[in-house]
């Protein structure tokens, strides 16, 4: 059985750790799985259209490298997602670059469009942090990320 790296809700049905097989331990916000005595902290994850979902992520979280082979090879939704949404939250530059790398010939990117198509990276909007950038900055991001979205529609038809 493959590892269990994230756990999350769908369409909001479990809330409370307890929800999602989790117990409490000496430490606020961290919770252990009692199957197998993982460590788990709370995060809210992968927005389906109607708001981001309740989730617990595995402790040590995946760094950006396997949360990528996560979301390309996981056959199970929730490590799907959850590494999607910890990618798009925590990565968005790694990201982008990861994805124009992918994109830069149309034969090499067609394994990668369902990838594409789950993470919502054919939708134009700008993913990059916006605190502390100027205008400019934000605008040039919004660029990226928007050529990046018509690439993708592209490639997915």
């Amino acid at each position: 059985m493959a590892t269990q790296y994230f756990l999350m809700s769908m369409q909001h049905d479990q809330e409370k750790p307890e929800d999602f097989g989790l117990a409490s331990t000496d430490l606020p916000d961290l919770y252990k799985l009692s199957k197998d005595g993982s460590r788990w902290v709370s995060r809210k994850l992968f927005d389906f259209g109607w708001g981001e979902e309740n989730g617990f992520c595995r402790i040590p979280v995946p760094g950006f490298d396997d949360l990528i082979q996560i979301a390309l090879e996981s056959d199970d939704w929730q490590n799907k997602y959850g590494a999607a949404a910890i990618l798009l939250k925590d990565y968005p530059e790694q990201l982008l670059a990861k994805c124009e790398t992918l994109l830069r010939s149309s034969d090499t990117a067609k394994p990668y469009a369902g990838f594409f198509k789950d993470l919502q990276l054919n939708k134009p909007i700008n993913r990059s942090e916006i605190l502390g950038k100027s205008l400019t900055q934000v605008m040039a991001d919004y660029a990226h990320w928007k050529k990046l979205a018509e690439r993708i529609n592209e490639l997915i038809g």
